[in-house]
């Protein structure tokens, strides 16, 4: 009798060859339905939130609402147009005070030379994504690469997450933490801008030094130090341990001890003695961008709402900020959360958003999405399912409120982005915060599109003003 045993292997071959002849097909479509594109061997090709390709995210511009904006110079609305694949800023606020065009206004001016005697200041609140300035860092140096300026910003006193921040060494003596993510030994109306502070009594000490990581925030002239005194306190600074300089500070609301080198300088150790409340110190130049990183390790942003108003307009009193980037969402959902987790969200972050309009009501703001944040579904990497959600709902908030949106998010690349940057070794294990290398991408693309709005807004300025010379004429 013949042997037919290879007949079964010969019939797994022809099924084989004609599945992969189909996967070569195109799609097609039958009675309108599109047909899925046979893949045999789907388990095995490349996941594209996987793989190791040079593209480490596509072009993804998300149309933004553009409103007409209200300038200050006339009533002459405008649109910006925004540059292939750059996000655009949607401006709910336009007209308001809240809008972007003051910040824009004050980027051109710095831009153009225009702007002396003060820096232009921007804060930047959230949660530990943009911890130990990983994303923050690049995002500074950018902007005072383009702008000028010097320095690190804000330092807060003695918070533990200094040790990991890639631009300043800072160590502390005599500060004790309370923060609004240690609920324990926590009480909001004496924290300060940061949702921190620092009770001394006696003798406390704040030594500060440059890693050199980054050449603008490398050295700075001035220090601005913020503290709440009780009766007479001394604060003596020694830059680049040189010797101490000594002035005093006393009242009862938030003061501001500055201290000034004629050099620029790469350390500084400061002393305080006597007692009170210390909040933090601010590492910065006489002009150009100063960017403070405000993060929050495991907050919603929520925390924002218990500040007390006075406080931060007492900051806002001290600092000026122009922009006011509020940045939260990570912590706020699960893999389990729905439609009604996001709504319950909203309702609890909304009086936080209120309360910074209120104490910042002279400086744009802009509520910016949360980015996106991967899940494993077995060998594949996709969004959790209630980013696009929160992000939904992030916007029609900054519409409610009247403030600008930033649709992080889209920018950095939308569906699956986590995933391809996790492969690109730009985001970590934990499939959401950023490595060094992607900081610096999120960052850029962040830049791209504040810089697209002050050029937008700038080109508007230079229509008019050439109109006016012509109609003069």
């Amino acid at each position: 009798m013949r042997n037919q045993s290879d007949k079964p292997l010969i019939t797994v071959g022809l099924v084989v060859l004609f599945l992969l002849l189909l996967h070569l097909m195109p799609p097609v479509s039958i009675c309108g339905v599109k047909m899925r594109r046979v893949s045999l061997l789907s388990d095995l090709w490349p996941n594209p939130a996987l793989d190791g390709t040079p593209t480490v995210v596509p072009c993804v511009k998300v149309p933004a609402p553009q409103p007409s904006i209200t300038t200050k110079a006339d009533t002459t609305s405008y649109r910006i147009t925004w540059p292939n694949c750059v996000q655009p800023i949607a401006d709910y606020g336009a007209g308001t005070p809240n809008g972007m065009t003051h910040i824009y206004e004050m980027l051109d001016k710095l831009f153009r030379h225009q702007l002396s005697g003060r820096p232009v200041r921007i804060a930047l609140f959230s949660d530990s994504y943009t911890e130990g300035d990983i994303l923050a860092g690049h995002l500074r140096e950018l902007l005072q690469q383009r702008y000028g300026g010097q320095g690190v910003g804000w330092v807060d006193a003695a918070n533990d997450v200094n040790q990991f921040r890639l631009t300043l060494e800072c160590r502390s003596h005599g500060l004790t933490e309370h923060a609004a993510n240690n609920k324990n030994d926590y009480v909001a109306r004496y924290a300060g801008l940061s949702g921190r502070y620092y009770p001394f009594n006696g003798l406390a000490t704040l030594n500060l030094k440059s890693y050199g990581n980054y050449p603008h925030a490398n050295s700075w002239t001035v220090c601005r130090l913020y503290l709440c005194p009780k009766g007479r306190v001394s604060v003596a600074a020694a830059w680049n341990g040189g010797p101490q300089h000594t002035q005093t500070a006393s009242g009862t609301q938030v003061a501001e001890v500055t201290t000034t080198s004629p050099q620029p300088a790469q350390s500084l150790y400061i002393t305080v003695n006597g007692a009170g409340t210390a909040f933090g110190a601010s590492l910065e130049g006489n002009g150009g961008i100063v960017l403070d990183n405000f993060s929050m390790r495991s907050s919603s942003g929520t925390h924002l709402a218990a500040i007390p108003e006075k406080t931060l307009r007492q900051f806002q009193r001290l600092r000026h900020y122009d922009l006011v980037v509020v940045a939260f969402g990570g912590n706020a959902i699960s893999p389990d959360s729905g439609e009604e987790d996001v709504e319950w969200y909203i309702k609890a972050f909304r009086p936080a958003l209120h309360n910074v309009q209120r104490a910042f009501s002279d400086a744009s703001i802009l509520l910016t999405s949360m980015p996106d944040r991967g899940v494993r579904q077995g060998s594949r990497i996709t969004t959790l399912p209630a980013v696009p959600l929160l992000v939904s709902a992030q916007a029609r908030l900054a519409a409610e409120c009247k403030v600008a949106f930033y649709d992080l998010f889209a920018a950095m690349g939308g569906e699956g982005s986590a995933g391809r940057l996790f492969n690109q070794k730009m985001v970590g294990a934990d499939l959401f915060h950023p490595l060094p290398r992607g900081g610096n991408y999120i960052a850029t693309r962040f830049y791209r599109s504040l810089v697209a709005g002050q050029e937008g807004y700038s080109h508007h300025i230079q229509a008019q003003t050439t109109k006016t010379h012509g109609n003069a004429q």
